[in-house]
């Protein structure tokens, strides 16, 4: 997986050298034609005064709400049980006691995050909803990933503290860091995406943006 990670990062770095020196190219010979140079003087400090900016999207704040959420999911061995209630070859009387205890807990937590989503987004005149009552767009689908991420971590370390998994303060922390760590391959993936993204739209004058 790694070295397929490496593959695709390569092949991007290799697209947007191609597109850095073939819009110099085409610019130097055909200096009327509508696109940018980044190899120019006004190319060069948009890149470098832009980068920064172009990084700061939602989807990388989505990312890193994934990652804890997958980090905690898997960590606290929430995902270990689901998958074997998933599977129908265990029945809840065949786990231990403290793990029947964090599905219990588990289950009236999602219970709760459904009652909420109704009270707050789907019953008329709910605070989530736009001004006009729709619920796409509105402020419950901006902050639905964020939700459901912070609902995903809540839910995994009621199991794991209730069945032991994570028995200290530290464990908890552990378990929360870990996930930018499982997946620390994104995110120089989403760097090297991001500003091949935004180069293409400046070099051919797109309106376009991740925001």
């Amino acid at each position: 997986m790694k070295n397929k990670y490496g593959i695709i990062a390569l092949g991007i770095i290799v697209l947007q050298l191609l597109i850095v020196f073939g819009s110099w190219l085409v610019t130097a010979v055909f200096p009327d034609v509508n696109i940018n140079s980044l190899l120019s003087g006004s190319g060069f400090r948009w890149f470098v005064g832009h980068f920064t900016e172009n990084l700061k999207s939602n989807v990388l704040v989505w990312m890193l709400l994934f990652s804890i959420a997958w980090g905690v999911y898997k960590t606290s061995g929430f995902h270990e049980v689901f998958s074997k209630l998933l599977s129908k070859k265990h029945r809840l009387s065949d786990f231990r006691y403290r793990e029947r205890v964090g599905l219990r807990l588990a289950l009236f937590e999602f219970m709760c995050f459904i009652a909420l989503n109704i009270i707050f987004a789907l019953l008329p005149e709910s605070p989530l909803l736009s001004v006009t009552g729709s619920l796409f767009p509105s402020s419950f689908s901006v902050g639905l990933i964020p939700a459901t991420s912070f609902f995903t971590i809540i839910i995994s370390l009621t199991y794991g503290t209730a069945c032991g998994k994570l028995k200290t303060l530290s464990d908890v922390y552990d378990s929360i860091s870990s996930g930018l760590i499982l997946c620390s391959e994104l995110f120089p993936m989403y760097i090297f995406l991001v500003q091949l993204f935004y180069t293409i739209t400046y070099v051919f004058n797109l309106n376009i943006s991740l925001y």
